[in-house]
């Protein structure tokens, strides 16, 4: 797909890919030190690998802006190829230790191959991408270790999933608390203030006006409820696009089973039976999903993936690795031995160089209580209440609720409107027969559900 005729131009040393779900978009900056940013979905690693190959040569780093699994897809194939991995310092450190929550791969039930990271990112560090230099910035909101990365010669802002030219990054209140959104938004008002020139964001085309952005992060922050279910129609859709459709009659059994759509119906106090009915029926009133040869399918384009790619290891089945960038050569920080967030293990073609420039240590912004990536014994004061937390052993996506750990799994959240016994839910609402779309089964309608009377 073109970029919008109206889109300012690349830099001839920047190759953009913008790609179609369940593959994030991909920069690629060849040079001396051929960096690629995001690595798409692991269905399509190879293709990914190649292409990069084709036209920078062995890629040496990644930098992954999240770690959700459009963005991290490729990762364990290319550091296979000699590729160091470079993410955020809460992401890196989680990743490191193996937590349960990594990538929320688990908590999504999406797949990702195990990779490790090389080089953990903090704000205002400066990266040596290709043969030009790069500004680090936290901006979390989507996920609490969010970066964006900034070139400020030619103004070119990398956004990650943070905005995009239709829409803004869905946010996990549910997960990451109450303040989420505000978190996104303040990140965003941050990005704006650059006033970049491009913004290359991670899905759709090059945005055009990016204003409109704060208007609509400005909208989830003022109707939590609707942030949320904004959030939980965005994971079903791409539920449905990695696996080419789920089956009507497993299309029930398979939401109540999944973690985020738990917790999204604790938090707005409905049954997951309710949730489940409600986000059936308005997605396939509004046309986001379609209901063809008794398979639900997302309506959105997409590229075909494989059965087999969706059979990885969740990260707590990962093997356990001494963490790289805990233990490795320290690179140059303005002259002075590297902070502990900037030390690596150099890749096979020598391993990136980065710079910081502010001295003192780099602070961790938008958060409350204990987040992704804290130290292992920093764990929540008390359960937080989600299936993830609650069950033990085994599957826990596939699990019920009700044999509670002495503790959250290191770096979770609690989640303060939870505290003492969830309110009971409402009755429970069944799926429409056969999931039938437009006009059978309960009445459709758009927006956040309401508590059934």
């Amino acid at each position: 797909m073109s970029p919008h005729p109206d889109a300012p131009s690349l830099p001839a040393w920047v190759t953009w890919w913008q790609r179609p779900f369940p593959d994030a978009n991909t920069l690629l900056l060849p040079g001396r030190q051929p960096t690629l940013i995001d690595s798409g979905f692991v269905a399509h690693a190879q293709e990914t690998a190649a292409r990069a190959r084709s036209q920078a040569g062995n890629v040496a780093l990644v930098v992954n802006t999240h770690w959700h699994s459009d963005h991290v897809g490729g990762n364990a194939l290319l550091q296979a190829q000699g590729a160091a991995i470079a993410a955020g310092a809460p992401e890196a450190e989680a990743i490191s230790r193996r937590d349960p929550g990594c990538c929320a791969a688990e908590y999504l039930d999406q797949p990702v191959a195990p990779y490790t990271v090389d080089l953990a990112l903090d704000d205002k560090q400066v990266l040596c991408l290709g043969d030009t230099d790069w500004e680090v910035l936290r901006t979390p909101g989507h996920t609490p270790g969010h970066l964006a990365l900034w070139q400020p010669e030619e103004r070119l802002l990398v956004v990650g999933d943070a905005m995009s030219d239709y829409d803004v990054g869905w946010v996990n209140a549910a997960l990451d608390g109450p303040d989420a959104a505000t978190t996104a938004l303040t990140s965003l008002k941050r990005m704006a203030d650059l006033a970049p020139r491009m913004i290359l964001p991670s899905h759709g085309p090059i945005p055009t006006e990016p204003a409109t952005t704060l208007r609509r992060a400005q909208r989830l922050v003022d109707d939590p409820g609707g942030a949320v279910w904004y959030g939980a129609r965005r994971i079903f859709a791409f539920a449905l696009m990695i696996r080419e459709g789920i089956p009507v009659n497993e299309v029930e059994p398979y939401l109540l089973a999944r973690t985020w759509l738990t917790d999204a119906a604790r938090f707005l106090d409905v049954s997951p039976e309710f949730l489940t009915a409600e986000l059936v029926t308005t997605m396939l009133s509004s046309g986001a999903v379609v209901l063809r040869d008794g398979r639900l399918h997302a309506a959105a384009d997409h590229t075909p993936t494989t059965a087999e790619a969706l059979h990885m290891p969740y990260p707590r089945a990962w093997p356990t690795t001494e963490p790289p960038w805990l233990g490795g050569s320290e690179f140059r920080v303005s002259g002075q031995p590297a902070p502990d967030t900037a030390r690596a293990t150099p890749s096979r073609r020598g391993g990136p160089e980065v710079r910081a420039v502010q001295a003192e240590a780099p602070t961790r912004q938008g958060t409350a209580g204990p987040e992704v990536g804290a130290p292992s014994g920093a764990r929540a004061p008390e359960i937080c209440g989600c299936t993830l937390c609650s069950v033990t052993g085994g599957d826990a996506v596939g699990g019920q609720p009700g044999q509670e750990e002495p503790g959250c799994p290191p770096g979770r959240r609690v989640r303060p409107w939870r505290a003492g016994p969830p309110a009971a839910p409402p009755a429970a609402r069944r799926l429409p027969a056969a999931a039938v779309p437009h006009g059978s089964g309960s009445p459709l309608r758009a927006g956040p559900p309401r508590t059934p009377r």
